[in-house]
């Protein structure tokens, strides 16, 4: 059986993070344009560009920054 319970606040857990600045930065960009990112950050480039319905190309410009491509 289950209670019903008034008057109980709705909790924050669950709620949707905020846009980091990778993903602001990854809608922003237009076919053709492109940003230099840490290495490290290749992958969550990849993830966001998907979540966002964006295809990239990447490219290692040094040991340390990976660039990227909007394509379509």
């Amino acid at each position: 059986m289950y209670f019903i319970e008034k008057n109980i606040p709705i909790s924050d857990f669950g709620m949707k993070k905020p846009k980091g600045p990778l993903r602001l930065t990854i809608e922003k960009m237009e076919i053709g344009d492109s940003i230099l990112v840490f290495s490290s950050k290749r992958g969550t480039a990849y993830a966001t560009a998907q979540a966002v319905g964006v295809k990239i190309k990447t490219r290692i410009e040094d040991v340390d920054y990976v660039r990227i491509w909007r394509v379509k």
